[in-house]
């Protein structure tokens, strides 16, 4: 049972089912000196990230060429929020809340991007991640997939071959089938869907993208209804959706990362389907089950 897993390294330590967030927190596993890349809105520069230290160490606009971190839409915000919020100065503690952040802007104002934006977001990374020690890249946003030649699925197998962990979003299009977005639908993608909570315990959320019977995918659902986060007003807000569910699982990557630096991709995403929970839910719903690491 997937559920029942734990992996243990050559010094006998482990990451155990479930894991705990918390817990690890307290063990020194914060995500320090772990750089998570954002492919997003861009970035406010929040409390939560510059307290006790700024941690924003790169920021770049694809957009509108702007050279100061900012963020005109708030979802980019949100989103490192849930990664890697320091949760100083409330309960929204991310789940690596001492990584590094390197905010990448390839969506505008309204909510809106195109394939060139993110692929130069993409390449950027390329050229620059090992001088920012990046080794984690999140990306809540998706298109319409192009099939064997699409591009965002060439760019997230480039950098996966670079050694880069790549998270994405299943999408938020619901209960159909055949329903994810890309890059969710790259093999070398940790694809995240989303899922809430009722009185029966967890389940896929309506709106989260699906698989289909051709497709091993997503590989896991996480909590992704109502998550407290940082918001591009200095405050914090309330976000729901598969963008909410995939920097949690991020962030987590990162914390493995920290303590297992060798560790390829494969095998980081290896780990982190080990600690899920099963869930009686077809593969193209639920993936391998939910992983809920609090």
């Amino acid at each position: 049972m997937a559920g029942r897993t734990s992996i243990a390294d050559a010094s006998g330590g482990f990451f155990s089912q479930p894991p705990n967030l918390s817990r690890l927190h307290r063990e020194g596993i914060t995500g320090k000196g772990v750089g998570i890349a954002v492919i997003d809105t861009g970035i406010f520069p929040h409390i939560d990230f510059c307290v006790p230290r700024m941690r924003i160490a790169a920021f770049a606009d694809f957009v509108n060429g702007k050279t100061a971190p900012y963020d005109d839409n708030g979802h980019g915000t949100a989103v490192a929020g849930i990664a890697c919020g320091s949760g100083m100065f409330s309960s929204a503690v991310g789940a690596a809340p001492m990584a590094n952040i390197v905010a990448l802007k390839a969506v505008d104002a309204s909510g809106s991007g195109n394939v060139l934006g993110i692929l130069s977001a993409m390449q950027w990374l390329y050229s620059n991640y090992k001088a920012l020690g990046v080794r984690v890249v999140n990306i809540s946003l998706g298109s319409e997939p192009l099939g064997a030649r699409d591009p965002l699925v060439l760019g997230t197998r480039a950098l996966t071959a670079a050694g880069l962990v790549v998270v994405a979003s299943a999408g938020n299009s619901g209960p159909g089938g055949g329903t994810l977005k890309s890059p969710g639908v790259a093999e070398q993608a940790i694809t995240v869907g989303g899922a809430e909570k009722g009185e029966r315990g967890w389940y896929a959320a309506e709106f989260s993208s699906r698989g289909s019977k051709m497709q091993n995918k997503p590989d896991l659902i996480a909590p992704a209804v109502e998550i407290t986060t940082s918001s591009a007003k200095g405050g914090f807000m309330l976000m729901s959706g598969t963008s909410a569910a995939a920097p949690l699982v991020s962030g987590f990557c990162a914390l493995l990362i920290q303590r297992y630096p060798k560790h390829t991709p494969a095998r980081i995403k290896e780990y982190v389907l080990s600690l899920v929970k099963e869930l009686d839910c077809p593969h193209e719903v639920c993936g391998n089950g939910i992983f809920y690491p609090f």
